[in-house]
């Protein structure tokens, strides 16, 4: 039977997400990226590593591999800005998974 709801801390953790979106500076944001990073973290640890992949998951997994494509292949305008949405959408993917 699979998890009809996301955990509490997790929704903890989108809602004060949302709520730091008019904070002005990145440190809002790494501090909300750092939480789900350390959420997706503690969920595999609970896991044994065991990874269970939806299909969107692997999609959405393609966009920051196709962000490191641009950097690596010299492709990208900006590398730094490149490099900070990879950093988004690893971020995006840690809370959709």
């Amino acid at each position: 039977m699979g998890q009809s709801r996301p955990p509490a801390v997790l929704l903890a953790i989108l809602i004060l997400g949302l709520l730091t979106q008019a904070v002005p500076g990145r440190w809002a944001l790494s501090l909300f990226q750092s939480a789900l990073f350390l959420t997706a973290a503690a969920s595999l640890v609970a896991n044994k590593g065991r990874l269970r992949l939806h299909p969107v998951a692997l999609l959405l997994a393609a966009i920051p591999v196709w962000g490191l494509a641009q950097i690596l292949f010299g492709w990208t305008v900006d590398q730094a800005r490149t490099l900070e949405e990879v950093l988004n959408w690893i971020a995006n993917l840690s809370a959709f998974a």
